[in-house]
């Protein structure tokens, strides 16, 4: 059974306790709205990547709105 992963990013520099928090808060929230739409629980695994992973390097506040997100990914072995 493949599952499907969701990775929470912050805007955080790094990957302070603080970040990895926040990063988790998103990708529950993520994973509760796709519970609430008929996904299985058991068919999703969580990760928070904090701050360690960031989409865009520059420090503009354009920069950092977009490393605050979630990822998702498929084929993740449970």
């Amino acid at each position: 059974m493949q599952r499907l992963l969701i990775e929470g990013h912050t805007d955080g520099f790094g990957d302070s306790a603080f970040s990895r928090q926040v990063g988790e808060q998103r990708v529950k929230a993520a994973e509760a709205y796709l519970v609430s739409k008929g996904v299985p629980a058991d068919h999703i695994a969580i990760w928070s990547r904090g701050g360690g992973w960031p989409a865009c390097s520059e420090k503009t506040a354009t920069c950092r709105a977009a490393n605050r997100r979630a990822t998702f990914s498929t084929g993740v072995q449970p």
